[in-house]
């Protein structure tokens, strides 16, 4: 975040709706402080209850007529489960006495299990 130019991360927004403007193809932000803000591009990060997702499908199938694109509108679980941990280089080194070929070369192991019914 630090090598990111000042003013271009904001943080502690919510975001409520977005609009198309009616001139270009830029898109107006609208927060749940009042504030807005004006974009070309974006991205639908916005975690688990996407506001993004929730009303780009709620558009969609206004604009189509087709209900289904509606069951996209909340999120379905899929029966997936991810466990992540992190451990700190000083830890590691401790445990493994010394360096770590993880501390120059890093080293990602995810696992992931899926509940069947």
């Amino acid at each position: 975040m630090d090598a990111l130019p000042e003013g271009v991360a904001h943080f502690g927004k919510r975001l409520t709706s977005y609009s198309q403007g009616e001139l270009d193809s830029s898109l107006q932000l609208h927060f749940s402080d009042g504030t807005a803000a004006t974009c070309h591009v974006l991205i639908g990060c916005d975690g688990i209850k996407s506001t993004v997702r929730k009303q780009i499908f709620q558009e969609k199938a206004v604009a189509t007529g087709q209900k289904e694109f509606l069951r996209y509108v909340d999120p379905i679980w899929t029966g997936a489960v991810a466990y992540r941990g992190l451990i700190p280089v000083d830890d590691l080194k401790a445990k493994a006495g010394g360096e770590h070929r993880a501390v120059e070369t890093p080293t990602i192991v995810s696992v992931t299990t899926t509940l069947l019914d």
